[in-house]
């Protein structure tokens, strides 16, 4: 996922409202993955464990006023990822503009309307064991990208 672009964090933070196994003991136990676009994504989905997954899709699906994912091509991609995510994540969140787009494809558990509320609810739903990784799938703000990097640096 690194040598795609993704960004990959660890911490020794538990990201769950729940107290795990590891707390207070120093150890880099919760993963945050950050990968942009629906490929990247998609190969990130393969490297979470099934059953443990918490993710967070979405942005801004006309940024400069032109529809992301426009093409037949990159549609029917955002598509294959969208059901692959749908059928790994335990709880998938989308938020912003682009969650309609998401909640057009499949169904999110959650639609908040922006990456800040959409990190609260991921940890308020994580498990102990849970991965919350952060596959936004359509262009996110300096801003946003900011607050996801202040939430992986926990």
């Amino acid at each position: 996922l690194n040598q795609m672009g993704a960004n990959i964090s660890l911490t020794t933070n538990c990201l769950g409202p729940l107290s795990c196994r590891f707390k207070d003991r120093d150890h880099p136990h919760s993963a945050i993955i950050n990968g942009a676009t629906p490929l990247k994504a998609g190969e990130g989905l393969e490297d979470v464990p099934a059953g443990h997954l918490v993710l967070v899709v979405g942005g801004d699906d006309r940024p400069n006023g032109s529809r992301v994912h426009d093409s037949p091509e990159e549609y029917a991609l955002l598509e294959q990822v969208l059901h692959r995510a749908r059928a790994r994540a335990d709880v998938l969140i989308a938020f912003g503009p682009a969650a309609r787009v998401v909640e057009g494809i499949v169904h999110p558990d959650h639609v908040v309307p922006d990456v800040q509320a959409a990190l609260d609810l991921a940890v308020g739903n994580c498990s102990p064991d849970s991965t919350v990784m952060v596959a936004p799938m359509f262009p996110m703000t300096p801003g946003e990208r900011s607050l996801v990097a202040g939430f992986a640096a926990g």
